[in-house]
């Protein structure tokens, strides 16, 4: 499921277009989009009607934080920082989410995670810079590049201006692209991580815990991962 600003948008073909040469492709399929739904046989169409349905319930049963919408290049509005640290300009100078967003594709049981998502707020009060940014593995110590999505669209760290204080700033990880890896590979590979950040000459750790990572597919139907093995307890059994 892509996420907008926290906003879940699902892509759905109804009839053929150039739908790769835009910006929507990045979005999370509501369906094969390959087989455009007017193709489709009256069966076959009415089964994929329903299973749009089901991911547009799902996706509505979901919480969905809103937030006034801001600008990079925006003038912040005027506020009180004295109660912020003095170090917070360099470090721990962004509130992260607490959960991520993603861009997929495919049906279920086949769904395909192109990216994950995570979107934070410079709450420092001062400009922050990121001069660098990686997702690493936890598991396999695989990583990959991230990009930063700004107004102009997504573009690599070096690329972009100063985030503005009290200004939204989203991460973006891209896996096996354009393809995307299978959402239990996803699990198996990059369900622990970290995102490695490096701003205004400081390094931070954003880690990724499994329960954030396994709560992206947590209402796909029929289900696209394997459920989490129950560690077994390493406490002596109690004597009777």
């Amino acid at each position: 499921m892509a996420m907008s600003r926290l906003v879940p948008l699902l892509e759905f073909n109804l009839s053929s277009c150039m739908y790769e040469d835009c910006g929507i492709k990045h979005y999370q399929a509501g369906h094969d989009i390959a087989k455009p739904l007017d193709q489709l046989k009256p069966a076959d169409r009415n089964a994929v009607l329903t299973q749009i349905c089901r991911k547009v319930r799902d996706a509505a049963a979901k919480p969905v934080r809103s937030f006034k919408e801001e600008r990079f290049d925006k003038s912040p509005p005027e506020r009180a920082y004295g109660s912020v640290l003095e170090d917070e300009a360099s470090k721990g100078a962004i509130r992260w989410e607490d959960h991520l967003g993603h861009t997929s594709q495919g049906e279920p049981p086949a769904i395909m995670c192109q990216a994950i998502q995570l979107s934070g707020t410079n709450i420092s009060g001062k400009p922050i810079r990121i001069e660098a940014a990686r997702l690493v593995s936890k598991i396999s110590d695989e990583s990959v590049e991230v990009d930063i999505g700004t107004v102009d669209g997504w573009v690599r760290p070096e690329q972009m201006h100063s985030i503005r204080p009290d200004s939204k700033v989203t991460l973006r990880a891209t896996f096996n692209a354009p393809k995307g890896l299978g959402a239990q590979e996803f699990i198996n590979s990059w369900g622990q991580c970290a995102f490695l950040l490096t701003y205004n000459g400081v390094n931070e750790e954003i880690p990724i815990s499994e329960e954030m990572t396994r709560a992206l597919y947590e209402n796909f139907r029929p289900e696209v991962i394997a459920p989490r093995p129950i560690q077994k307890s390493t406490e002596p059994d109690e004597l009777e």
